[in-house]
Parts: C-alpha cells; structure tokens; sequence
C-alpha cells in the first residue's frame, strides 16, 4: 500500500469563541485528559504513519513553537510562521509552500487537519480507508473524512456537506482509474461531496490531498497546485471543482468549538492520547 507520511496542521487561528481562555493561550494548547489539542492531533498523526510535519502559528506563536522545540516527538516538525496576518488555510498552504523547501511535491499527497477535533487511535481505520480509495481514484485530489450530524457531541442543526453513494453498478462512472493506471471497482464506503438544503454530515478537520503541478483553470484535469490556486477552503474547493469525495466516520464526534463545549468536554471521559 502507497504511503501518506507529510501533514499540516492549522494552529495559527485567534480562537476567538473561546475567549477568554485564549487570550492568554493558544486554542491548540488548551488541554483535555492532560495533553494539549495540538500534542493529541500530532500523536494521532504519527500513529497514522506520518514522518514530517508542517504547523502554521500566528496567535500567541512562541508558544507554540516552546512547546514544540520542549517536546521529542517522533515526527519532523516544521513551523510556518504567519508573522504580519493569518493567511487562511489557502494562503497558508501557500506561505509554507514557500518557506518550507523540499516538503510540497509534486504529485505527492499530504494531509491537512485541524487540532480541535478530539483525535484517537479509532480513526486510524477510517484514515486507511480514505488513504486506499485516495490511492485507488487517480482523480480524488481531496478527500474529506466526515461524520453524521447524530454522531456529533455539539448538537448542530446544519452540518456541512452531504454523501451521495452510487447506486448504479452498470455505470462506467463507478469505475475509477488509480494512480498506477489499473481500474478499480467504486468503493462502497465512498461518496461523492455534495451540497443540499439540509446537509447531515459535519467536516472533522481531516481531509488529504494530492498536488499536481500547476493549476490551469482552462483545464481542470490539470488538477490543483499549490503555486497559483487560491480556493484552499473546503468548501471552495466544492463549489469549484465539485468532484470531492468522502468517508463518513463511525467515531463519536467531539470538537472544542466555543466555552461551553470546552467545558462539558473536560468533565467528560474521552478517548485521547
């Protein structure tokens, strides 16, 4: 099986429904069953196989650059330091493409994720998914893992996307071409991305992505890269590619998104590193 070993992770945000605990520290440093969000996110990715690290900073970065250079992980971390604003998760791929030399390559995978959602070694299985099918569809240049609205801890109204499953096996559609030029048969654990009025998955913060070179806009079977793009949300990505695929996780849901939920989550018994 084909390997996934770069990752990025967004810690440069001002946290700003969490205030006022992160006007001193750091969303990414808050801490739950004794480890901070970003040490629980970095342990998880190295389970997952993964050798070398990006993490953005802005907000408060020194320290998490202390606590980065204090502690030996087993990964290669680098920083991508945001200094005069946040770049945004397009603009910051984009600055630590630019500053990191030699991590973007072209045509090799990577993962992007945020360090709020409670990683565990559960997910492991469902990355491997996302990683064989990633592998195994030539065209997937993102894929998202997600997880039903009712497996969230937060209760939310509107998630964020929808997953449309093939249904018709006679369609060539549902035959994809992997990057090794072999065909294979449509997962039946994967869905293609989409958007209705009612929208019952939620995002994690996991996604991966394959660079291609340079992004032509006069073709997009170019694919996207990292020198020219500029759409690097997830849900830019959606409305102008429109061909995302996604997993939908069977975990538990849990995300430090405002005081409340930060809160009930530290009295909670939680899955973590």
């Amino acid at each position: 099986m084909k390997k996934i070993t770069k990752a990025m992770i967004f810690a440069a945000g001002f946290g700003k429904r969490l205030v006022p605990l992160t006007e001193k520290t750091p969303k990414p440093l808050l801490q739950l069953n004794g480890k901070t969000l970003l040490e629980n996110c970095i342990l998880f990715l190295e389970d997952c196989g993964i050798k070398e690290i990006i993490i953005n900073v802005h907000h408060l970065a020194d320290q998490i650059i202390e606590l980065i250079n204090k502690n030996k992980f087993k990964s290669k971390i680098h920083i991508s330091h945001e200094k005069e604003k946040i770049l945004g998760t397009g603009g910051g791929l984009i600055h630590a493409k630019n500053n990191i030399k030699n991590f973007f390559q072209n045509g090799e995978s990577f993962i992007t994720i945020n360090p709020d959602t409670l990683w565990n070694s559960n997910y492991i299985s469902e990355f491997n998914i996302l990683k064989d099918w990633h592998f195994k569809n030539k065209s997937a240049y993102f894929f998202l893992l997600l997880v039903p609205k009712k497996n969230s801890y937060e209760i939310r109204e509107q998630g964020d996307f929808n997953l449309k499953y093939p249904t018709d096996d006679t369609d060539k559609g549902h035959v994809v071409t992997g990057i090794d030029g072999k065909q294979y048969d449509w997962m039946s654990e994967i869905g293609q991305v989409e958007k209705t009025k009612i929208n019952n998955y939620i995002y994690t913060g996991l996604q991966i992505v394959r660079s291609i070179g340079l992004y032509d806009p006069r073709n997009i079977n170019t694919g996207p890269g990292l020198d020219t793009i500029d759409f690097w949300t997830v849900n830019d990505n959606w409305e102008k590619l429109g061909h995302l695929n996604g997993y939908a996780s069977k975990q538990k849901f849990y995300h430090v998104s405002n005081l409340e939920i930060f809160s009930n989550l530290k009295k909670e018994k939680i899955i973590t590193y």
